[in-house]
C-alpha cells in the first residue's frame, strides 16, 4: 500500500496532489482487498421485508460491494418480487459543501459514490441483479468452503500422566495422541489445561513449552536456556493435560 511521507520538518508544502495521491493510496488498497474476496456481495443491512397491504417489497438501506467498489446502497420501497431489479452507481456531488479557492472560484469537492436500485436492462452487470446478490459470508462459504460465523463444535482430548520426554536437537519433546478425524482447516484454535491432581489446581501451559500438531499427535516442546533444567517439563510429566481443540462443525 502506497505511503504519504510526512516526517519532514522545515514546512511541507501541501498542495492538492498529496491529496490525490493519500485518496488514491487507499481506495485501491481496499478495492484491491474487497475485490479479492467478492466483486458484488451484501456487506450489511439490504434486509428484505413484504408489506402485507400491498404486496410489494422493501429492502432496507445497507453497504454493498458492487463491480469491487464499497458504497451506500440508500432503503428502496415497492419493489414488485416478480420483477428483477439492478444495482447501479448513483454518484453525485454534495452540493451544501462550498470551497472558495484562492483564484476566488467556488467549488464543490465533496463527491458521494454510493448506489441506487433500478429496474433490470440487460446494460445492467448481470452480477448485479438485486435478488441474486449474496451475504459477504454466504459469499466466502462458497468460496472457500471453511469461512463461517457458525457455532465452534468442541472436541477434548483428556491425556493422563505420566508424560516422557526425549531430548533431540538440544530441546526436549514429548506427545499426546489427538485423536482427530476433521480436516485440519476445520481447527480453529487450541486450549490446554494441566490438571494438577495433588495440589486439585488447573495450570496453562507454561510459556516456555510449546506445541505442534501432526497427523497423529500434539507434540510439545521445552525451550529451556538450560536442557537440564526440568522445572517446566515437570509441569506436565506428572499431571493430566485436557487438549481442548475448537473445530468447525
Amino acid at each position: 500500500m502506497n505511503k504519504l511521507l510526512t516526517n519532514f520538518n522545515g514546512g511541507y508544502p501541501i498542495e492538492l496532489e498529496d491529496l490525490r495521491f493519500r485518496d488514491e493510496s487507499y481506495r485501491s488498497a481496499i478495492t484491491n482487498l474487497v475485490g479479492s474476496l467478492a466483486t458484488h456481495a451484501i456487506l450489511t443491512g439490504c434486509q428484505i421485508s413484504e408489506n402485507q397491504s400491498t404486496g410489494l417489497m422493501t429492502v432496507s438501506s445497507g453497504w454493498v460491494v458492487i463491480d469491487g467498489e464499497i458504497g451506500y446502497l440508500p432503503v428502496r420501497s415497492g419493489l414488485d418480487e416478480t420483477l428483477q431489479y439492478g444495482i447501479v452507481s448513483d454518484n453525485f456531488v454534495d452540493s451544501s459543501v462550498v470551497k472558495v479557492l484562492q483564484s476566488g472560484v467556488s467549488v464543490k469537492p465533496n463527491e458521494i459514490r454510493q448506489f441506487k436500485i433500478e429496474s433490470w436492462h440487460p446494460s445492467m452487470n448481470v452480477e448485479a441483479k438485486l435478488w441474486d446478490l449474496k451475504q459477504m459470508v454466504s459469499v466466502l462459504k462458497d468460496k472457500l468452503g471453511v469461512v463461517s460465523n457458525e457455532l465452534i463444535e468442541t472436541s477434548i482430548v483428556d491425556t493422563p500422566p505420566p508424560f516422557t520426554w526425549d531430548s533431540s536437537n538440544n530441546r526436549w519433546r514429548t506427545k499426546m495422541q489427538h485423536g482427530l478425524t476433521a480436516p485440519f482447516y476445520k481447527l480453529r484454535g487450541v486450549m490446554f489445561i494441566i490438571e494438577d491432581g495433588t495440589n486439585y489446581t488447573n495450570k496453562s501451559l507454561p510459556f516456555l513449552v510449546q506445541y505442534e500438531i501432526d497427523n497423529s499427535f500434539v507434540n510439545f516442546y521445552e525451550y529451556s536456556a538450560q536442557i537440564s533444567n526440568s522445572q517446566h517439563r515437570d509441569a506436565l510429566t506428572n499431571n493430566s493435560v485436557k487438549c481442548i481443540f475448537k473445530m468447525l462443525p
